[in-house]
């Protein structure tokens, strides 16, 4: 659940939302979901077996900022107490890492 109450759920064919009492559907831009996390600034994030996506503009879109940092097969996410989103991808497909986006006053 979010800061708002809006209930997720990551699953093999996507995510789902659940708000006002409805359910929503996003299709799978990252494939089966398998995790799924709020940054800081309220964003949801989704990893999966196709790499890293963020909500925007009602769709989540996948993160393609480096090809170097392997995003694809993406099993955890985690935001730390300092904000930091934390990336973790299957073993043989990527690597782990952490990335900090600054966000102004916060």
């Amino acid at each position: 659940m979010d800061r708002q109450g809006v209930l997720w759920v990551a699953h093999n064919s996507g995510v789902d939302r659940r708000a006002g009492g409805a359910w929503s559907h996003f299709d799978g831009a990252v494939g089966a979901a398998q995790a799924l996390a709020q940054w800081r600034n309220g964003e949801i994030w989704v990893g999966g077996e196709k790499g890293l996506a963020r909500l925007r503009d009602g769709a989540f879109r996948l993160e393609r900022n480096s090809a170097a940092l392997g995003f694809e097969g993406v099993d955890a996410l985690l935001v730390d107490r300092n904000g930091d989103l934390w990336v973790s991808s299957e073993p043989g497909a990527g690597s782990t890492f952490q990335f900090t986006i600054p966000v102004e006053g916060l």
